[in-house]
């Protein structure tokens, strides 16, 4: 398993610590403790709208979104190969994240991207139908 995936800290040679890279990684890792996805959910959270975020608070949540959903796709693929159940897709995060994939903030950053050149139609038509139920 991936030491990112594991929380494991990574050293890696010739990269210094607070580089873009690692701040992303360290941002992922502790969503709660970065100010600027704190500031965003919390104005989603008490009514702002999608549309209303400035151009580069749309741009990081469309990369939780895009980091969300592969997890979600990753699981998509496993449950295809048999190596876990559709039982599995909602651990850690996937399916179980369907209240916020259902938001109306999460809806409106999802359709107002292209969605058919980020995803495989296979998957798509599954995030789509089961899991956001726009189809």
């Amino acid at each position: 398993m991936s030491p990112i995936a594991t929380g494991v800290p990574v050293h890696a040679p010739g990269i210094r610590e607070g580089t873009p890279c690692l701040q992303t990684e360290q941002s992922f890792n502790r969503p709660s403790q970065d100010e600027h996805w704190v500031r965003i959910t919390t104005f989603l959270q008490t009514g702002g709208k999608y549309a209303e975020l400035s151009q580069e608070d749309q741009i990081r949540y469309q990369w939780v979104v895009s980091a969300t959903v592969r997890i979600m796709e990753n699981r998509f693929r496993q449950m295809q190969l048999g190596i876990i159940s559709e039982d599995d897709l909602a651990a850690g995060g996937g399916a179980a994240n369907t209240w916020w994939f259902r938001s109306e903030h999460f809806l409106d950053s999802w359709q107002s991207r292209d969605q058919t050149i980020r995803w495989n139609p296979e998957f798509l038509e599954f995030m789509e139908t089961e899991i956001l139920g726009l189809r």
